[in-house]
């Protein structure tokens, strides 16, 4: 998987991801995405499962830590 990550060094939680390679393709993620406000500003947010999907890709230390704590947050699991 193929990823440049932006950041500002002095706001590290302002991240975004740009994926070089497609590793779901879009219009599926799309389909799936949620959608959430921040004040009357609506914000398209990648679906938990295709988060662990990627993540599952990635397969870095953290990523698998995260995997851990959104499986722990998903219906029918018992983690």
């Amino acid at each position: 998987m193929k990823v440049f990550s932006l950041f500002h060094p002095q706001k590290l939680m302002e991240l975004i991801d740009v994926f070089v390679e497609e590793p779901i393709p879009f219009d599926d993620a799309y389909a799936r995405k949620k959608i959430v406000t921040a004040g009357a500003t609506p914000i398209n947010l990648i679906g938990i499962a295709d988060l662990i999907t990627l993540k599952k890709q990635a397969g870095r230390p953290q990523d698998l830590q995260d995997i851990a704590a959104l499986e722990q947050g998903l219906p029918g699991t018992n983690k």
